[in-house]
């Protein structure tokens, strides 16, 4: 027996949903199904079931990749129903309700963008070599000082003359 219990192959799948936060939070593209965990799944219930990389980089990889997709998803559905009501004004004639509809998307979109930034500054994180803002600041500064301080040392020799 495995993590997934025993049981039909869509009871196994409803298990994997279920512990990777649930099918209805899943992003679904043409064949898989993806976790914000990192996660994912074939569309059929005998595909694959992959679990999120035990490698952090490579598990915040598939987390960046969800939430690209998150993001993707949310603007088309933006897009389509900003479209939907500018091309047919008439018929959604609840206009007040048409734009916090529209304004409750927008607002999706942005929560959804935010997550995806925070995703990919945990990914940089992992980078070899990567360094803090603060760190790079810092980094800067020494550089500029040492450069200044070589400035100078030449500027002396250069003054030193026979």
């Amino acid at each position: 027996m495995d993590m997934y219990g025993e049981g039909s192959p869509k009871q196994r799948v409803a298990k994997f949903d279920e512990l990777h936060g649930g099918l209805e939070n899943a992003i679904h593209d043409a064949t898989w199904n993806y976790y914000a965990d990192g996660a994912c799944r074939e569309h059929s219930t005998l595909g694959a079931l992959c679990e999120p990389p035990s490698d952090p980089r490579e598990r915040h990889q598939k987390i960046v990749y969800f939430h690209k997709l998150r993001v993707a998803k949310a603007v088309r559905a933006f897009d389509t129903v900003k479209a939907e009501f500018r091309e047919h004004p008439n018929t959604h004639t609840k206009w007040e309700e048409n734009l916090e509809d529209l304004k409750a998307l927008q607002e999706e979109v942005q929560t959804f963008q935010k997550d995806l930034e925070t995703a990919q500054e945990a990914l940089r994180r992992l980078t070899p070599g990567y360094r803090t803002p603060e760190e790079e600041a810092r980094t800067i500064a020494v550089n500029a000082a040492n450069a200044a301080a070589k400035s100078e040392y030449l500027a002396a020799i250069d003054s030193i003359q026979i």
